[in-house]
């Protein structure tokens, strides 16, 4: 009988698009599956109905030839892992994203899906939830599945030591319009990368192509100051970045929107019973070469 508790799943960077790279050591992840589901994946099989006139407008036939495989993840962002998760979904140096193999056990079966690339990506954490713990959540699509005769259940040496990062460790480091904020309770960024997903005369995609993406971010703070009603109303260019500081053991996470962000939304609230809030959303737009950028230590 399958149990959530019984399940893992690893991610090897390909060396070639669909083929796993048995070779590969270093870009090699082994993520934490924390709740319910925490990785989701099922072929979805493509299907067109014929409704017929001589079946008296019933279906009377059944045609499917295609399959697509899109996959979600939800894990902890850790210190050790956030670089290869980054350039996961935004590392474009070689003209398009790298993909990846997935080994997943889900209890019951042992799954091996090539070719996954990323399609969304959102980095989100919140003050008043889960002691502010910074989540990774991922959209994935992948080209085809693969076969894997065994896969043993890793040791924990395997996963992460440290804890994730969280909310307080970005205190002093939230910069909108070139200078530093306070008072604000949550964050939330997230990349939406357009991947071509081309079908030919196979029944699983031929590739999997980066067309472009759009990168956003969100925060509250509390209603202090009438700052982000002018920037949003103005429309001017704003410098953004945020830099997340973990003391023990020592590692720091940059991500730097450039000088090119502008605000697509602002929402105030004003409840009875707590503090007023303003509520923001900004977009990343290309700053000479690039939109986005991440450093980590």
């Amino acid at each position: 009988m399958g149990w959530g508790a019984n399940t893992y799943l690893r991610a090897t960077k390909e060396a070639t698009y669909g083929v796993f790279n048995p070779s590969e050591t270093i870009n090699v992840l082994w993520f934490r599956l924390v709740g319910d589901t925490a990785f989701d994946t099922i072929p979805e099989v493509q299907r067109k109905e014929l409704m017929s006139a001589d079946g008296g407008n019933r279906p009377v036939q059944n045609i499917s030839s295609r399959v697509t495989i899109p996959g979600k993840l939800r894990t902890p962002l850790y210190p050790t892992q956030t670089s290869k998760i980054l350039a996961m979904a935004t590392d474009i140096s070689s003209g398009d994203l790298a993909s990846w193999t997935f080994d997943y056990f889900d209890s019951f079966e042992i799954v091996r899906l090539l070719g996954g690339k990323v399609g969304g990506l959102d980095l989100s954490c919140s003050a008043e939830s889960d002691e502010g713990i910074v989540m990774l959540d991922m959209d994935l699509v992948f080209q085809k599945p693969g076969s894997l005769g065994s896969f043993s259940a890793p040791s924990n040496t395997l996963f992460p030591t440290e804890n994730p990062y969280v909310h307080k460790e970005s205190k002093g480091g939230l910069t909108v319009g070139g200078s530093v904020r306070t008072l604000y309770n949550q964050f939330k960024m997230s990349v939406k990368n357009i991947l071509a997903n081309s079908f030919e005369e196979d029944t699983y995609i031929a590739n999997s192509t980066y067309c472009g993406r759009t990168i956003d971010f969100s925060t509250s703070f509390q209603y202090v100051a009438a700052t982000d009603r002018t920037n949003y109303e103005g429309q001017a260019a704003q410098t953004c970045s945020i830099l997340f500081t973990k003391a023990s053991p020592a590692s720091t996470l940059t991500l730097d929107w450039k000088t090119q962000a502008r605000y697509t939304s602002r929402k105030r609230s004003t409840p009875l019973g707590n503090v007023a809030r303003q509520d923001i959303g900004l977009r990343t737009f290309l700053d000479g070469t690039a939109d986005f950028s991440f450093a980590t230590t």
